[in-house]
């Protein structure tokens, strides 16, 4: 009997052993980091995959987001956790596919594959219907809340940054809610069935794309069936022709850029089990699957990424500081944290859409984004970090899956004439992306508060605000070092009020050493 047993004991529910599995997964990850050879790293992959594989819900979703960083290995340890082996057996299987469908199976599919493939949530059979169509049908285990409610509790899903950030700084409760509201939706299939529906409609006019039709009848709450999409897993297409390898690197764009400003509609779990690659004589094609993760863009998100993304293609982004954080602030980024960046921010954009900037064909290994971006943002780097909004996580995430499709299939293409072909003849509202950033005149007006926190001399932490935040110091402070604060009869309301009777004159508001750590509050 497998752990998601469907008896009302089954071990699904069980807080002990999911506590004690997440226990074993800490320890793996733990192993693999201090592993000193790679022998040793390679015991420790294996070991963290077989724990991650057998827990299913958010570890699996884990191990499937680390599969990403590894596209071009064919040897990649996070692969088998994107499409592995059935977690139920034949038998449940069928039994849970009865009671959701409400009638017995062989009056349904003429032919049903009993192997099937696990996802993080559900597990997918093969089977033929009774006309010959060749079908998916797709379940949620039995249980499988309970055992997500207990993962988000047991790991503690988020951590505070920099010691308690609150308010005005790293939004912790929002992207609490967000990742809840993705793993929510996630089980929702109505909702994925509904949206299967609309980028099939989608995709059906070009012939580089598939995706499934769903088959209404036999779709529920909990269960999807669709038409079964044939064709490479990733691995094979690395073996693939030059020209082949191109074609679909020019489609992943392509898609990704018509879905994000035609549709409006993003795929965000792009891990290689949810992707089919088909070559055949009429060219190459590919099949996007699974629909349950998806992120649907606003008119005002579009506008301020369509200003982006069109002034990276048309290189119009250099001399614009004032629009680039107009864009970011549409999109939902912090005013107060991502004004102090504002003349940096043409550069760091130009840097993550380089390959959209590149006159011709686009060499991914030349780009080093990490470097480029730490050298750019320096001691500002926090606050892009912090700054983005929870609502942007899968856009980013979508992103980052293109970039690393592309770059592992060893090509180069040109990315900005494909961006300038689906941009041509769009209208942006951009009237709202060149309003300029009022600077203050008076020579002892600070314009930023800085917070820095360093320990043994080393930088820790550093952050920086618009100065009129300093009107709400105690909000940006984390919780334990208040008391410490009014030990040494600092009083932080009693600061933020003389800095803002002050107009925010520039110095240094207050600094605290404890043993080896030391923070420094000011404005400048």
């Amino acid at each position: 009997m497998s752990q998601y047993s469907l008896s009302g004991n089954g071990t699904v529910t069980s807080a002990l052993y999911r506590a004690a599995a997440l226990g074993g997964v800490a320890k793996s990850a733990a192993q693999l980091k201090s592993a000193r050879d790679e022998n040793a790293r390679i015991k420790a992959h294996r070991h963290l995959v077989e724990r991650l594989g057998k827990l299913r819900g958010i570890p699996r979703k884990i191990g499937q987001i680390l599969s990403l960083s590894d596209l071009e290995n064919e040897e990649n340890p996070y692969l088998p956790l994107t499409e592995g082996e059935a977690i139920l057996s034949k038998g449940e299987a069928i039994e849970e596919i009865e009671r959701l469908l409400g009638r017995r199976l062989d009056t349904v599919f003429r032919e049903f594959d009993g192997k099937g493939i696990s996802a993080s949530l559900a597990q997918v059979h093969r089977a033929v219907l009774h006309d010959g169509t060749p079908v998916a049908v797709k379940f949620l285990y039995p249980k499988i809340e309970d055992a997500l409610w207990l993962d988000l509790k047991a790991l503690g899903w988020l951590s505070l940054p920099f010691g308690g950030l609150k308010k005005k700084g790293f939004d912790l409760q929002g992207y609490q809610q967000t990742v809840k509201a993705i793993l929510q939706e996630e089980m929702n299939y109505s909702q994925e069935r509904r949206r299967t529906e609309r980028f099939h409609a989608f995709t059906a006019s070009h012939s580089g794309w598939q995706t499934p039709s769903t088959i209404p009848h036999l779709c529920g709450p909990r269960i999807l069936t669709m038409t079964w999409i044939e064709g490479d897993d990733f691995n094979r297409v690395l073996m693939w022709p030059l020209k082949g390898r191109e074609e679909i690197a020019r489609l992943l764009i392509e898609l990704f850029l018509r879905s994000l400003f035609d549709l409006k509609c993003l795929h965000g779990d792009p891990h290689p089990g949810n992707y089919r690659f088909i070559r055949n004589d009429s060219g190459v094609q590919i099949g996007l699957l699974d629909f349950g993760c998806v992120k649907e863009i606003s008119s005002k998100s579009a506008d301020a990424l369509g200003w982006l993304f069109k002034g990276a293609a048309c290189g119009k982004l250099q001399d614009n500081s004032d629009g680039c954080l107009q864009a970011l602030v549409r999109l939902g980024f912090n005013p107060d944290l991502t004004e102090p960046m504002r003349d940096r921010l043409p550069q760091a954009i130009s840097h993550i859409l380089s390959p959209f900037m590149s006159q011709g064909a686009f060499d991914m290994k030349t780009w080093n984004l990490a470097e480029d971006i730490e050298n750019t943002l320096g001691e500002l780097r926090m606050n892009f970090r912090l700054a983005g909004p929870p609502d942007l996580l899968l856009f980013i995430r979508a992103y980052q899956g293109l970039v690393q499709y592309v770059k592992a299939l060893n090509v180069k293409v040109n990315w900005r004439n494909l961006a300038q072909q689906v941009m041509d003849g769009r209208t942006i509202r951009s009237n709202s992306f060149s309003t300029p950033t009022p600077v203050p005149t008076d020579t002892t007006e600070a314009r930023h508060l800085r917070i820095l926190v360093t320990e043994n001399g080393r930088e820790k932490a550093q952050i920086t605000f618009r100065a009129i935040a300093a009107e709400n110091l105690r909000d940006l402070m984390p919780d334990d070092l208040i008391p410490k604060l009014e030990e040494r009869d600092i009083d932080i309301d009693r600061i933020s009020k003389e800095a803002r009777d002050s107009g925010y004159t520039r110095g240094v508001l207050f600094e605290l050493e404890e043993s080896l750590k030391r923070i420094r509050v000011w404005l400048e």
